[in-house]
C-alpha cells in the first residue's frame, strides 16, 4: 500500500465563502490598493486507471483585512470550514473509487488594500486569552516545544528576546523581527532533510522558511502568531508567504520579514502591507478525514492545495493541472 500527497498552486472560489467582517482599528489606515479579474481552470485526469480513496483539498480565499473578493461562478465540491477561529474556508473533494473529477472553474474579482499600523497610538496591552481558540491554535505549546529543544538558535533567541522585551508581546514581536532581518539572507539552504534545521543552521531561506522562523521566533515567546499563504496574480504570478501576529483585542497585525533581510530593519513591513496577493489560507496541521476514512494531517498549505490518494488495489494516478488568466482592472 503506499500513500502520495502532494501540492500545487491554484485559486478556487465559490458563493459559499461569503464576505468576512473587517474591523478596523482606528491607528490603522486602511486604503484600496487595485483590483484584479481572475480566471481560473482546475482539472484532474487520473492515469492508468482509476485511483483508490482520492483526495483533493483547497483553500477558499476570502474577503479580509487585505483583500475583497468578488465571486461569480460557484464551485460544485464539498465546503468546510476546519478552523472557527482562523476564518479558513476550504474546498474538499474526496472519493474511494475515483475515475474522474469535476473541471473547476472560477471567476472573480479582487480589490487589493494596503494597510499602514500606527502602534504609538496602542496605550494598553492587555493579557492573552489563553484558554481561547485562538490562542491555543496560534501557540501550539507542545509543537512550538518540540522546535526549540531542537534548534539551540532558536531557544537562545527567544530567552533573549523574552528578557530584552520585559513581557510586552509587542515589543516582543518588533524585536523579532529585527532578529531576523538581521540574521539572515534570502535563498535555499542546501543539503536535505528538514528545511526549518537548515534554514536556521545556514541562516538563509525563502519567503515561506524566513517567516516560519519568525512565527516559531513568537510563539516561544508567548505571542499567537500563524503563517499566511498568498498567490500573485499580477506580480511575477507566484506564491508568497509572511506572517501575522496577534495583540489581545486589537486583532492581527501582518509582518513581512522577507523584504529588509541583511540590513539594518527598516520596519516598512512590521505592521505595514502594500503588495497584490490573494490571501489564501491562514490555518495549519489540521486534519480531514477521506472518503476511505484516512485522517490526513493537512500542513501549512504555502502552495495552496493539497491532493492525496491511497493506491492499494488501483494503479492510477491523478494529474492535477491548472491554468489561470489575470489582469489588473484599476
Amino acid at each position: 500500500m503506499g500513500i502520495r500527497w502532494m501540492g500545487v498552486a491554484f485559486l478556487i472560489a465559490s458563493t459559499v465563502c461569503g464576505a468576512e467582517t473587517v474591523a478596523i482599528p482606528p491607528f490603522m489606515k486602511r486604503e484600496q490598493n487595485g483590483v484584479c479579474a481572475v480566471t481560473s481552470v482546475v482539472k484532474t485526469v487520473f492515469q492508468n486507471g482509476r485511483c483508490s480513496d482520492f483526495m483533493l483539498n483547497v483553500p477558499c480565499p476570502e474577503s479580509s483585512l487585505y483583500q475583497e473578493i468578488e465571486w461569480i461562478e460557484p464551485v460544485q465540491a464539498k465546503w468546510l470550514k476546519p478552523y472557527a477561529e482562523s476564518g479558513d474556508k476550504r474546498f474538499f473533494f474526496t472519493r474511494t473509487d475515483c475515475s474522474d473529477a469535476p473541471e473547476i472553474r472560477c471567476v472573480y474579482k479582487v480589490r487589493f488594500y494596503r494597510i499602514a499600523t500606527d502602534f504609538s497610538a496602542i496605550r494598553t496591552l492587555y493579557p492573552y486569552d489563553t484558554a481561547a481558540v485562538r490562542y491555543r491554535d496560534n501557540i501550539r505549546p507542545a509543537e512550538t516545544e518540540a522546535v526549540l529543544s531542537r534548534l539551540p538558535w532558536l531557544r537562545e533567541s527567544v530567552s533573549r528576546l523574552r528578557s530584552v522585551s520585559e513581557g510586552n508581546p509587542l515589543a516582543y514581536a518588533r524585536l523579532a523581527y529585527a532578529h531576523v532581518v538581521t540574521n539572515f539572507t534570502y535563498g535555499i539552504p542546501s543539503g536535505e532533510g528538514e528545511w526549518l534545521p537548515r534554514t536556521v543552521t545556514q541562516r538563509k531561506g525563502d519567503c515561506g522558511m524566513l517567516s516560519e522562523v519568525y512565527v516559531a521566533l513568537l510563539r516561544g515567546g508567548g505571542v499567537p502568531s500563524r503563517l499566511m499563504a498568498c498567490f500573485r496574480p499580477v506580480k511575477g504570478q507566484a506564491s508568497h508567504c509572511w506572517a501575522e501576529f496577534y495583540l489581545e483585542r486589537y486583532g492581527w497585525f501582518p509582518v513581512d520579514v522577507t523584504f529588509d533581510l541583511a540590513r539594518e530593519p527598516s520596519y516598512n513591513h512590521f505592521g505595514h502591507y502594500d503588495d497584490h496577493t490573494v490571501v489564501m489560507t491562514r490555518g495549519e496541521h489540521f486534519k480531514v478525514r477521506s472518503a476511505g476514512g484516512r485522517a490526513v494531517d493537512m500542513a501549512f498549505c504555502q502552495h495552496l492545495c493539497y491532493w492525496y490518494w491511497n493506491d492499494a488495489g488501483m494503479s492510477g494516478k491523478p494529474d492535477v493541472t491548472w491554468s489561470f488568466d489575470a489582469g489588473k482592472i484599476e
